[in-house]
């Protein structure tokens, strides 16, 4: 009979413990979001109406600490996680800046954003596949679907803006190399070849994605505008 009552205790701890992580997960999230709807969204407001460089560097702080004070015990994954967070948050400012600010896409590359768009999906597959981390999976997919909403904006909605002659940088000549490299560089991760390979790929293009994009910048001769200036600087972060 003892070994049925060790049983039990052992379904009772794990019981016990698995409604303590979620009351714990359930106090987290509500903090959080006191902390963003207190802080966070007033700043990204005022950043809107008057971006510069003061409040760009108060997202960053506030995004660092929040990083920080709910994964501080794994410094290698606050450093990732948060320039994750902060290339997405570089997108956010560069959707505004087309639908809030401009309405318009002159100045930027499509090819740059369409390239995007497969780093995104390419390392949200691996994400999903391999390591199951479901934060970097949320990150990713808000990276992928405002990428892909810029793509929209500068096929669809603002494409008389979007200036085809200066974009012209052949991203064939990006796409192939990367997944040549792909195939033949690549660490062995995972037991899965595939995975090893659009691991590999995803680095490899979003390396020079931004090429495209610099290529623009230098035959139109533009000025580049803040919220443009912080989307680029966020994507080195």
């Amino acid at each position: 009979t003892t070994p049925k009552f060790e049983g039990f205790t052992e379904m009772a701890d794990e019981r016990s413990f698995q409604a303590e992580a979620t009351r714990t997960a359930k106090r987290w999230l509500t903090r959080a979001q006191q902390v963003w709807e207190e802080q966070g969204v007033p700043m990204l407001s005022k950043m809107q109406k008057n971006p510069n460089s003061k409040q760009y560097t108060g997202i960053v702080a506030f995004t660092t600490f929040i990083v920080w004070y709910f994964f501080a015990h794994d410094i290698l994954y606050v450093v990732s996680l948060l320039a994750e967070m902060l290339r997405t948050f570089g997108i956010v400012l560069l959707v505004l800046r087309v639908v809030k600010k401009t309405q318009s896409v002159q100045g930027l590359s499509l090819k740059t954003q369409q390239l995007y768009a497969v780093v995104f999906l390419t390392r949200l597959m691996f994400k999903i596949a391999y390591e199951q981390d479901y934060i970097y999976a949320l990150i990713e997919v808000a990276a992928f679907s405002l990428t892909a909403y810029l793509v929209y904006l500068m096929r669809v909605e603002y494409a008389a803006s979007f200036s085809a002659e200066s974009d012209t940088f052949k991203d064939i000549w990006i796409l192939g190399p990367c997944a040549v490299l792909g195939l033949v560089l690549h660490p062995n991760v995972t037991s899965s070849y595939f995975i090893n390979v659009l691991w590999a790929f995803s680095t490899y293009l979003e390396a020079v994605a931004l090429l495209p994009q610099l290529f623009v910048f230098h035959s139109a001769s533009r000025t580049v505008d803040n919220m443009t200036s912080l989307w680029i600087v966020s994507l080195f972060l």
